[in-house]
């Protein structure tokens, strides 16, 4: 039986997406779309493991100076991962190629916006209250940054797996999963248990920030925030469906083309 983990050393939160069920019967494809968190701390060895999987793109959603920040780290062993750059030859001679897409999923850092998003994640009562609303609100604000990276991976070279992240791989990446899923036509209930497999795994990395907060109130706010609660997904899935009548129609009033949204289905099925 196949494994959705991946080991790719060094790397807590990475797994395929295939092996979810599909509300129409059958389930998503391996090889198609994997996520994780960061590659800054991938060895050689999780690098050649990952080029052995097949991955051929990776959309990275963080911020630019996140990205600038993790510099040469995130390039790996074979050079920066630039879709213009000729292929570089790995140590056994093959010749590996990355293309590179990197798409800022909340644009520009602006600190009255992280305010803005801080003050709705404390003002509910618990994990699962807190991320549903952080989550819609991202939903409402940044449609144009989810639709961009959702048609990247429409328009990704088919052959070969696309590799999503972001810092953690449980946020941004959780979003664009959950919209790639959904378009798919993967259920609710198997969207919202993959989001929730990120809590336990990035719990260790995050274990540090969330003891450093300044007071009880500070460590209370972080834990919540390194949660991945599955409830909170499903209710996301459901006001997604009421609000914008469901993922496709969130992504073509954002000017996603049917064109767009058949590509992720094969991508993914």
């Amino acid at each position: 039986m196949r494994t959705r983990t991946l080991d790719w050393e060094a790397l807590r939160n990475a797994r395929d997406l295939g092996g979810l069920a599909l509300e129409d019967g059958g389930e998503t494809r391996f090889g198609g779309v994997a996520r994780s968190e960061t590659l800054r701390e991938l060895t050689p060895v999780g690098w050649d493991a990952l080029a052995a999987y097949g991955v051929a793109t990776v959309l990275d959603l963080r911020f630019g100076f996140e990205i600038e920040g993790d510099r040469p780290l995130d390039a790996g062993p074979l050079g920066p991962l630039d879709p213009s750059a000729p292929p570089a030859p790995a140590r056994d001679g093959r010749a590996v190629q990355f293309a590179s897409v990197a798409i800022s999923l909340f644009g520009e850092p602006d600190p009255r916006v992280a305010e803005h998003f801080d003050a709705i994640s404390r003002a509910q009562p618990d994990e699962v209250a807190s991320t549903r609303a952080v989550y819609l609100e991202a939903l409402a604000l940044y449609r144009p940054h989810l639709a961009r990276a959702v048609a990247a991976v429409a328009d990704a070279e088919p052959e070969g797996c696309l590799l999503v992240h972001c810092h953690a791989g449980k946020d941004r990446t959780g979003l664009v999963v959950a919209l790639l899923l959904a378009v798919a036509g993967v259920s609710p209930e198997a969207i919202a248990a993959d989001y929730a497999l990120s809590g336990p795994n990035v719990a260790d990395s995050l274990a540090s920030w969330v003891e450093g907060g300044a007071d009880p109130e500070s460590r209370e706010h972080r834990r919540r925030i390194s949660l991945a609660p599955e409830q909170a997904m499903l209710d996301v899935l459901g006001e997604l469906a009421s609000r914008y009548d469901g993922a496709a129609s969130y992504l073509r009033d954002a000017g996603l083309s049917e064109s767009h949204l058949d590509r992720i289905r094969m991508r993914l099925v």
